[in-house]
């Protein structure tokens, strides 16, 4: 029975095309299969019933009216915004490549079409 999530050859193509990637002969089929081993990994862990399984991992405080930092979480991991100097524009140009009216030049990514 064929995967109805499974990812195929031009579905990878595609995609490479739209992140303007070129692709070595043969490497959209390895990663159709490297994206469909992912998927099925995805979907095995979207299958567990974690109901009354505690997070591991939380974004806010911990329980209901406690306040804090937790380890693990994204407030534990944060700094406080302080205000510090910065390279003078000058300086920073000095060092690019390229440079034309007081800003980088860089070469174009995206053709616009």
């Amino acid at each position: 029975m064929a995967d109805e999530a499974a990812i195929g050859r031009d579905e990878v193509e595609v995609m490479a095309h739209l992140a303007r990637l070129d692709l070595a002969d043969g490497e959209a089929e390895s990663l159709a299969r490297d994206l469909g081993r992912i998927l099925a990994a995805a979907r095995a862990l979207a299958a567990l019933d974690l109901e009354g399984v505690d997070s591991a991992y939380r974004v806010g405080g911990g329980e209901e009216g406690e306040t804090g930092v937790w380890p693990g979480t994204a407030e534990a991991r944060l700094r406080p915004d302080e205000v510090a100097p910065g390279l003078e524009r000058d300086a920073a140009l000095a060092a690019a490549p390229a440079q034309a009216d007081g800003f980088f030049l860089v070469p174009t990514v995206v053709e616009r079409t």
